[in-house]
């Protein structure tokens, strides 16, 4: 009788089993989660379920979704300031004197405009960013636009020191803190440019200001009131809310940049 003996590292080793992957998207028909491997397309991702064998169609149709919704948001929050981009619906303080801005957020649909005005620190710009994100979330390329930091990059991309971002190539733009800057010929202009575009081609705008519609229109027209009166008829085809409710900067003890 003959005994095997094993030395050890001739046999090959015991392939272990693919982990989960959490941070891929589930299987969009069941909600199994991922399973880690090295991917290029969505088609390369596997879940730890069958459905892929019992209905390949649905499976994949859902999977390019959620996979475009993956890319949506990465894109959307590399343009967002890092304190913010952990805004989410969910996080919102609800509060009575906020609670219509909040359903209206929740109840954006693609296509819609958005126009949030109040006082500083009432969350207004949590709102448009979160309300911006869940359409990231559902495959809608998105950008965020600073009012002072959009108009910088377009000053310095004139002097050859830059790229303009690019709201053409979107379907939703947040412009943040409409209204913070004196206004000149030049932020008119450029203003008016994006909410003419986003009004002919029937995108999603969300704007954010201190000032109601008509005030921040006077104020960026230089009270010139054809000019305004342009600039109101576009800032108001949408929801027009006041975001009203406590100093949320004040209450978590903390001050983050300008424009909630």
């Amino acid at each position: 009788m003959f005994e095997l003996s094993c030395t050890p590292g001739l046999l090959p080793a015991r392939r272990s089993a693919p982990r989960p992957d959490p941070k891929l998207p589930p299987c969009p028909l069941c909600g199994a989660t991922a399973l880690e491997s090295a991917y290029r397309f969505a088609e390369d991702i596997s879940h730890d379920c069958d459905c892929l064998l019992r209905e390949e169609e649905g499976y994949y149709r859902g999977l390019r979704r959620l996979w475009r919704g993956r890319v949506c948001l990465e894109q959307f929050l590399a343009s967002v300031p890092r304190r913010y981009r952990g805004f989410t619906l969910e996080g919102y303080v609800r509060e009575p004197a906020n609670a219509e801005a909040l359903a209206a957020a929740q109840g954006l649909r693609p296509g819609e405009f958005l126009y949030l005005y109040g006082l500083p620190g009432r969350g207004k710009t949590h709102l448009a960013v979160a309300a911006a994100r869940r359409l990231a979330e559902q495959g809608h390329k998105a950008l965020f636009l600073g009012e002072a930091e959009y108009l910088e990059a377009l000053y310095r991309s004139i002097r050859g020191q830059g790229e303009a971002p690019d709201y053409r190539s979107v379907e939703v733009v947040v412009l943040d803190d409409a209204g913070k800057i004196k206004p000149t010929d030049f932020a008119y202009q450029t203003l008016y440019a994006l909410l003419e575009h986003f009004s002919s081609e029937g995108k999603t705008l969300l704007v954010t200001s201190n000032y109601p519609p008509l005030q921040l229109a006077r104020r960026l027209a230089g009270g010139e009131a054809e000019a305004a009166a342009a600039i109101a008829s576009r800032l108001t085809q949408g929801y027009v809310l006041e975001v009203g409710g406590r100093d949320l900067r004040a209450a978590q003890g903390s001050l983050p940049p300008p424009g909630g």
